[in-house]
């Protein structure tokens, strides 16, 4: 182990391999090599991406006999960087290439992302994906290839669009985030499994005096549900819960803790699924002091649980 950290930090020291500056985090999703490149071109990047590439820059650092000059535009020094990104020799070849990409100002790119590998994603939306600001003067076509939206911060089509909008506002400037990135914010807010409380169900003595006056038998009927979104992305996932019952006076009665009761929620933990999510709306019916009967649509929960 401690002759593994020499050889790294002799390495650094050296200087002859590419630092990622900025790179805290991977987003491993966006960083795979693509399968349509032949072995030899996806050997190539992934030295690329390692920073296993020597150019001679790096060589004449200890080699006096290589000079550092850029042996195709012989204007700067032979870097990697320079030599992928910015040698005029080559412009034709990255316009070719991806034109959109090639004319987008190579200071927003960072060494990782010159080197093919992504950063986790920031959450600011008028920064890019990976916390740069972008000048103003900048195309539109720019912004959205550097990941610029100031969606949340424009009002929505609707008073619900806006609202939801000025809520993830508020869960982005909140002070608590601190310098969290994307996938860090959102699974703050989730939890873990385990955080939440223990539920408080009734006694039998409680529930007999909620329904005083009720005949023995009668039951109060609970509707719950539950959601889990699924996208590609496991952390992005979202779930929550929600139980309506309805007032369940005896009639002739208007007694407050027999009022009409919605009662919702989000689900806390880092992954979940529907049929966990409908369980916990059965759940948010059973600590109330009520004899409950509950309508639910989830054949998988009434298996399952």
């Amino acid at each position: 182990m401690q002759a593994t950290r020499a050889r790294t930090l002799a390495e650094w020291r050296r200087d002859t391999s590419t630092r990622m500056t900025g790179l805290r985090e991977i987003d491993r999703k966006a960083s795979p090599v693509s399968p349509k490149l032949s072995e030899e071109e996806k050997g190539i990047v992934r030295s690329v991406q390692m920073g296993g590439t020597m150019a001679k820059q790096h060589i004449a650092a200890f080699d006096q006999s290589t000079d550092d000059k850029c042996t195709y535009c012989k204007e700067e020094g032979a870097s990697g960087s320079h030599v992928r990104w910015q040698c005029k020799y080559f412009e034709p070849t990255r316009e070719e290439t991806d034109k959109d990409l090639a004319q987008i100002p190579r200071h927003y790119l960072l060494e990782c992302i010159r080197c093919g590998i992504a950063p986790a994603m920031k959450i600011e939306g008028e920064l890019t994906s990976w916390g740069m600001t972008v000048d103003k003067k900048e195309s539109r076509k720019t912004k959205d290839l550097l990941g610029v939206s100031m969606e949340m911060k424009t009002a929505g089509e609707n008073g619900d669009i806006t609202r939801k909008r000025s809520e993830a506002v508020e869960l982005i400037e909140d002070p608590a985030r601190g310098m969290k990135n994307a996938r860090q914010t959102i699974l703050m807010h989730k939890g873990g499994h385990g955080t939440g409380v223990m539920p408080d169900f009734p006694t039998q003595q409680q529930i007999k005096e909620a329904m005083e006056g009720h005949e023995p038998g009668n039951l109060v009927t609970a509707y719950g549900d539950g959601s889990h979104t699924s996208p590609k992305t496991w952390w992005a996932a979202l779930g929550g819960y929600g139980t309506w019952i309805p007032r369940w006076d005896i009639q002739g009665e208007c007694l407050p803790h027999r009022a009409e009761d919605d009662d919702y929620g989000p689900a806390i933990g880092q992954t979940g699924s529907s049929t966990r999510h409908e369980l916990m709306g059965w759940i948010a019916a059973l600590v109330k002091p009520i004899r409950s009967m509950n309508a639910t649509d989830s054949r998988a929960m009434m298996t399952n649980s």
